[in-house]
Order: structure tokens, then C-alpha cells, then sequence
């Protein structure tokens, strides 16, 4: 049987970085539409669903939050990944409905590819908490940096999955059970690096699941904006399990 095609639809009033976008994923096997800004954004989205906007936030008018705000209101809204300068400096509550992932500018080909595959490769967002694990996790893909103790920068990966009081992680350093395991990862609309510290749970070649340790009250508040009023867990205060491999 054939595979469906995915579709996505890219946002971005820079034409050469959307011509560039939309050459890239068409010729991964993505069927691509494009819009020229906000307004159009909104317009194409009234009319159809793509399964995947990528999307700028930088733009004149009408705006990439603006858009954002609008695919909230969707029934059912697409997911979106978003392609950020790092200049986005606004409150970042947008984050925590319809964003799955997010692309620094400027992005690597592959690592634009491997983003967006990710994000529409998991069944559902937020996946409800099951088992002995007390926390639905939330898929938010993004490039992380393995920090060493003081702070130094060690190697580049993505985070794939977060929850209140886990994350998993893809690193070309291959971490074991016990190791101490301490991230940073930029966020659109905030100035500063969220940064999750913990302790690696298990290990399946180069992705592994951490515990993580407490985080100060900033970084607390923005990673309950990034998994939205039904990620967190209302169980209480008793350890919780790991993310575990899907």
C-alpha cells in the first residue's frame, strides 16, 4: 500500500529562506504549500490542514505569534515547528499548545529534516501518563547542548521529549545509567537558555532518558507553559518514573 504523503505548509516572508525551506522538504518526500507571511498563513490555514507548519516569527504585520494564536483556535490544529533568530524576545506561552519542535536560524539541511521527521513521527503530542509514570510527556524537539559540570559546552543533540520531571534526549555522547546529564536549550520568547539537570535512567544507543533534579522557579514556570494544563502531574510529590523508550 502506499504511503500517504505528509503535508506542510512553510511560513516565512524571506523568499530565498522560504524557497530554500520548501526545496529541502519537498525533496525529502514532504508535498509543501507556502505562504508569504502571517496573513496569507492564516488565509491557506482557514481552508486547509497541513500536517506541519513551519513557521517564522519574524514578520512584519502579522506575525509568527499571531499565526500561532490563530492555529490555537483551530479544531484541529497541525503541529508546528518553529524557525527562530534567537530574537523572539516575548512571553512564551504560545509554546505550550501547538508548538512541536523548533529550528534555529541558521539550520543545517539535515537538521531541519530530522526536526520536523521527529515531530510527525510520535502518534500524539502529549502522551497521557501510564503505567508507574506519574507525568504525560510532551514531544519538543529541539537542539540541546550537553553541558560539562562548569558549564563548558561538550557536544551538540536534540531533546525529544519533556515532562515534569523527565527528558529524553538523542547525543552523540553516549551517556550510561547513573551518569549525571546537565542540558541547555534555547526557547523562542525567552531571552535566556531553559537548562534541565539530571540523571540518565537508561540508554538505547545514542537516545537515553533522564530523572531530573529540581529546577530554580523561572525554569520551573516555563517548562509548565511548554507542556500546557495537561502536562503536569497532579498526583503529588512522590518520585516519579523515568521517560521511558517508546
Amino acid at each position: 500500500m502506499t504511503e500517504k504523503t505528509q503535508h506542510v505548509l512553510v511560513v516565512d516572508d524571506d523568499e530565498g529562506i522560504r524557497m530554500l525551506e520548501a526545496d529541502i522538504l519537498r525533496e525529502a518526500g514532504y508535498g509543501v504549500e507556502q505562504a508569504t507571511g502571517g496573513a496569507a498563513a492564516i488565509e491557506q490555514l482557514k481552508h486547509t490542514r497541513p500536517d506541519l507548519v513551519l513557521l517564522d516569527l519574524l514578520m512584519p504585520d502579522i506575525d509568527g505569534w499571531a499565526v500561532l494564536r490563530f492555529i490555537r483556535t483551530m479544531a484541529s490544529p497541525p503541529r508546528v515547528v518553529v524557525v527562530s533568530g534567537l530574537r523572539e524576545i516575548v512571553p512564551p506561552g504560545d509554546l505550550s499548545q501547538c508548538v512541536a519542535g523548533c529550528v534555529h536560524k541558521p539550520f543545517a539541511i539535515d537538521h531541519l529534516i530530522k526536526t520536523c521527521a521527529n515531530v510527525l513521527a510520535v502518534p500524539e503530542l502529549l502522551s497521557p501518563a501510564s503505567g508507574n509514570r506519574q507525568d504525560a510527556r510532551r514531544t519538543f524537539v529541539v537542539e540541546t547542548t550537553l553541558l560539562a559540570a562548569n558549564g563548558t559546552p561538550l557536544a551538540l543533540g536534540q531533546l525529544l521529549e519533556v515532562s515534569r520531571h523527565g527528558f529524553r534526549l538523542e547525543l552523540a555522547i553516549a551517556l550510561n545509567p547513573g551518569d549525571p546529564v546537565h542540558v541547555s536549550l534555547q526557547i523562542p520568547g525567552r531571552a535566556e537558555p531553559l537548562q534541565l539537570s539530571g540523571r540518565v535512567r537508561w540508554r538505547h544507543e545514542f537516545v537515553m532518558g533522564a530523572e531530573a533534579d529540581g529546577l530554580s522557579a523561572q525554569d520551573e514556570e516555563l517548562l509548565q507553559q511548554i507542556l500546557g494544563p495537561n502536562g503536569v502531574s497532579k498526583t503529588g510529590d512522590e518520585p516519579p518514573s523515568d521517560l521511558k523508550p517508546s
